[in-house]
């Protein structure tokens, strides 16, 4: 999963790891408010990412038109997916 990998490494790790480094030398309150801000718009990243992607995952292994020719994934898709998938188990 690419975008848990690609989101860890390109904003999470640097902005970690500057933030940490420089601590004790004295940031800028702005420095940390824009570290903080790019953290967070990585973690959504890779959490929406991470959830499209094994959407898509599921989409192709169990074959839910239903989820795949949406362009927005909505609930009922999700629900389409996960009773599939039960269905499937059983």
């Amino acid at each position: 999963m690419a975008s848990i990998t690609s989101t860890g490494v390109i904003f999470i790790i640097p902005t970690i790891c500057y933030t940490k480094i420089f601590w004790h030398t004295g940031i800028a309150p702005w420095k940390i408010a824009l570290n903080a801000v790019i953290l967070v718009c990585g973690l959504l990243g890779c959490v929406f990412g991470s959830y499209y992607a094994l959407l898509a995952i599921l989409c192709d292994v169990f074959n839910v038109k239903s989820a795949c020719s949406t362009p927005s994934i909505t609930c009922s898709s999700t629900a389409d997916i996960v009773s599939s998938l039960t269905s499937w188990l059983s």
